[in-house]
């Protein structure tokens, strides 16, 4: 039986683990750098995190959840799907906001396995945020983030690999309008929604509370 896992220690190891994300960069930092920062072995930041995107998967739940929150708070009253696309469109300004988000999110794009896990642990995420408890609606909507989110990522690579620049708003509205035609329910443009002013002191606000995320 293997030993149990700490979860104290977890969050030691994810805390140190951003801050030299933040100061060397995701794809610059090594398991070795990061045991020799938390005084272990590279073999206990293995045991806790197999696989090195899984760091990747925890910073981006934890930026969700903060971006959920202010959604939630600065507009309670929207449909849950308007809520979800003002969350990503939130989300998706800040990954360029913060440079630690930004070499993320260059990291994910560029590693089609790491792409595939992200949006799909993404589409869980949205299936919690609203509590759906009829499968059929579940499945209609994990359908519909998957397609939402898969063509906003690939517009995102090509972005990348051909050097080219994008609109975050053009690609927010268009996951929009996707999601909101698989599930057949009425939506919001979420730049209609909000300023770029009001994203701009949001991302302050992420970046305040992301810097070390407390990690469950």
């Amino acid at each position: 039986m293997g030993r149990k896992r700490n979860t104290a220690e977890r969050n030691r190891i994810a805390s140190i683990a951003f801050t030299l994300f933040r100061n060397n960069g995701y794809k610059n930092t090594t398991y070795v750098d990061i045991a020799k920062a938390a005084d272990t072995q590279p073999t206990n930041i293995q045991y806790y995190y197999p696989r090195k995107e899984q760091f990747l998967e925890v910073c981006l739940k934890q930026m969700l959840n903060i971006c959920a929150e202010i959604v939630l708070d600065s507009y309670p009253d929207l449909s849950p799907l308007d809520q979800i696309n003002l969350i990503a469109y939130l989300a998706c300004y800040y990954f360029y906001f913060d440079d630690l988000l930004h070499d993320i999110s260059d990291a994910v794009l560029e590693n089609r396995q790491v792409s595939i896990h992200v949006i799909n642990d993404i589409s869980d995420w949205c299936i919690q945020f609203v509590k759906l408890e009829d499968p059929e609606m579940q499945l209609r909507l994990k359908k519909a983030q998957l397609y939402a989110l898969g063509a906003g990522s690939e517009y995102l690579y090509y972005s990348i690999h051909t050097n080219t620049s994008f609109d975050p708003d053009e690609i927010i509205q268009i996951e929009a309008q996707i999601s909101g035609s698989l599930l057949n329910l009425p939506f919001s443009n979420p730049a209609d929604l909000v300023s770029h002013a009001w994203l701009s002191q949001k991302c302050r606000i992420v970046r305040e509370k992301l810097i070390n995320p407390p990690i469950s």
